[in-house]
């Protein structure tokens, strides 16, 4: 099974994310990661392109590691392993933290989608009542609270 193969098997069986939702796309790998582009975009011969599309996953031996990006435009289609943190843990996971959470029947040890307010946040492994954030250093808010708030009133 090629990489890409194994990402769409692993975001099916692991978040409930039907392969057919990446039908529209053209997905490629390069060194474990996996990259996402629109059709229309790939046809384009362009001059001095550095990169074409977004990385959304990570391949590793025993799992695949979605990005934030992906999880941030494909989250509203997580149907599995998945947490809804409140407004603490949103801070704490949105800076790079660990958070204590209660898990639900049904998720298990690994990685699972954030969500604050029906908002998908970002990855974060799980193990046990821990939730380590995977949100990139490059990403995180170190107050979130302008964030939260924003995100509250609208």
């Amino acid at each position: 099974m090629n990489e890409i193969e194994i990402f769409l098997s692993s975001l099916e069986e692991r978040f409930g994310i039907q392969r057919e939702c990446f039908h529209k796309y053209h997905l490629f790998s390069r060194s474990n990661d996996i990259w996402c582009v629109t059709k229309e975009a790939s046809d384009v011969e362009f001059k001095h392109v550095i990169r074409r599309g977004i990385r959304i996953a990570r391949v590793f031996p025993h799992s695949v590691r979605p990005t934030t990006n992906a999880i941030q435009i494909f989250g509203h289609l997580v149907s599995k392993n998945s947490l809804e943190l409140d407004e603490k843990a949103t801070r704490l996971f949105l800076a790079g933290k660990t958070v204590d959470v209660k898990p639900l029947a049904g998720i298990t040890d690994g990685f699972v989608v954030a969500f604050y307010k029906h908002y998908a946040l970002g990855v974060g492994l799980l193990k046990g009542s821990k939730l380590k954030s995977q949100v990139p250093r490059s990403r995180r808010v170190l107050d979130s609270k302008e964030i939260v708030n924003h995100r509250i009133e609208n």
